[in-house]
């Protein structure tokens, strides 16, 4: 990014939910985010950058939408839910 250019640090969380319907964060989605919602629309490429400077391991995304041959029975039978949506043993 050029000198002059202000930042922004941004720390966002997903519940496990979200990652296991397929949610997964990349600098191509943030500048999308940032393009088509009304704020940087009409700004020129060269106007912005995104950079995802910590992400979590791909593996554990992979394992959290249900591609880690490892996890395939993780649902819960009782209820069908996926572990940190289960209350079947919720007190």
């Amino acid at each position: 990014m050029a000198k002059g250019f202000y930042k922004w640090i941004v720390e966002i969380e997903i519940h496990p939910r979200w990652v296991a319907d397929g949610f997964d964060l990349s600098e191509e989605r943030v500048l999308d985010m940032l393009t088509s919602r009304g704020q940087l629309d009409h700004a020129y490429p060269h106007e912005y950058e995104a950079h995802i400077v910590k992400a979590p391991d791909p593996e554990e995304i992979k394992a959290e939408q249900g591609y880690d041959s490892k996890q395939s029975s993780r649902l819960c039978e009782g209820c069908g839910e996926l572990p940190h949506d289960c209350q079947c043993n919720d007190s």
